[in-house]
């Protein structure tokens, strides 16, 4: 099934009107990367944690129409993300809506593609949301790609792999 046939069983995007899209190119295997994002210690770890807070709390029911929920803990104070998967196509597609404490369950949503490279990996993330976000555009592309580079140390190279000083390297891809 093709990524469009995916994402046609999935709520309109007319109400979204901004998107956000990075890329980035892992060491890890196609299925390290896309696994991490289902397993909750491991997602945990690296999508919404910070150095101001910690994760206190993680759900994942990775299944469609199932759903996750991330709680961090910074200044005494609980933030919570939460969403549903809408696709899941391991290892090449995942998508999902996500929230925080003040916005609906559908109002952003986040497409994860994912190819092989190699040895190692693409990932393209897309994220959707609404025109009353235009003005966070900047903070959530550089946050996704702060969590990205999270998870680059999360997959390692895999067995037997040999790759230059360059390719060593997590690329960040434009």
């Amino acid at each position: 099934m093709s990524l469009h046939n995916h994402l046609e069983l999935m709520p309109s995007v007319a109400t979204r009107a901004v998107t956000v899209r990075v890329s980035r190119q892992f060491t890890g295997t196609i299925e390290c990367v896309f696994d991490a994002w289902l397993d909750p210690v491991t997602a945990g770890s690296f999508l919404f944690a910070t150095d101001a807070g910690e994760v206190v709390r993680t759900e994942i029911d990775a299944r469609i129409g199932g759903r996750f929920s991330f709680v961090r803990r910074e200044n005494g104070t609980e933030i919570r993300r939460a969403g549903e998967y809408l696709s899941i196509d391991r290892p090449h597609l995942l998508a999902f809506s996500l929230s925080d404490n003040t916005r609906k369950p559908t109002d952003d949503r986040v497409i994860i593609e994912l190819a092989s490279v190699g040895l190692g990996s693409l990932l393209v993330l897309t994220h959707e949301m609404g025109l009353e976000r235009y003005a966070d555009r900047h903070r959530v592309e550089s946050e996704w790609r702060r969590r990205l580079g999270m998870l680059a140390f999360i997959c390692p190279i895999p067995r037997g792999a040999h790759f230059s000083p360059v390719q060593r390297r997590s690329v960040t891809l434009v």
